[in-house]
């Protein structure tokens, strides 16, 4: 009789056990669920808005605690570019007139999701009222179409426009729900460029 009262004791504990850590890992998920960004299909790197729902609430109250007030000191390079120029002689601005031989268009823009450059996946980028974080950019209008300017290339050569991007630092929040700094790539400005014609 105490065997048998042993045994259904000992499938009780376990049973208790199993209910309490089997709720902990769905909220988990339930978590990480919320969090997952999901870009539009009309979207290809940054968006001003998700497939998912936007946690504004939530963001809202990470953004009051205290141990992620660095994150808001913009300390280091917000901004860097993609590829690393060529060094050229500076110019006065006054002797330096250019004009842009690519159609382009201005964006303004307040995002709310974009590609990880570090984990290749979407995140949620933090922009709520009580901190927005501002992107203007130019893309090309005619995507990777010729330059306006036909006349001024040389023999042999062909023209198109190229989109230029620079690698940006957000405030973003990962899949766990925890703010961090993250790298994106942003449209910069578009360029006309040339090359020779294949043969």
């Amino acid at each position: 009789m105490k065997l048998e009262s042993l045994l259904v004791f000992s499938v009780f504990v376990c049973f208790s056990v199993a209910m309490t850590v089997a709720p902990k890992k769905k909220s988990t998920e339930k978590n990480k669920r919320r969090f997952q960004a999901v870009l539009p299909a009309k979207c290809k790197d940054i968006c001003e808005d998700t497939k998912t729902r936007y946690p504004t609430k939530k963001i809202q109250k990470l953004i009051k605690r205290k141990k992620y007030l660095t994150l808001f000191n913009n300390k280091g390079p917000l901004l860097e570019p993609a590829s690393q120029p060529a060094p050229f002689n500076v110019l006065k601005e006054q002797e330096l007139e250019s004009e842009n031989l690519c159609r382009t268009r201005t964006v303004n823009m307040f995002p709310k999701a974009a590609l990880n450059l570090v984990t290749g996946e979407p995140a949620l980028i933090v922009n709520v009222p009580s901190y927005q974080q501002n992107l203007i950019y130019e893309t090309c209008v005619d995507g990777d179409g010729k330059c306006v300017d036909k006349e001024s290339r040389p023999y042999g050569f062909q023209t198109a426009c190229k989109q230029k991007y620079n690698k940006v630092r957000l405030v973003s929040i990962n899949s766990e729900g925890k703010l961090e700094h993250g790298k994106f790539f942003v449209p910069s400005t578009c360029v006309c460029s040339s090359y020779t014609f294949k043969r």
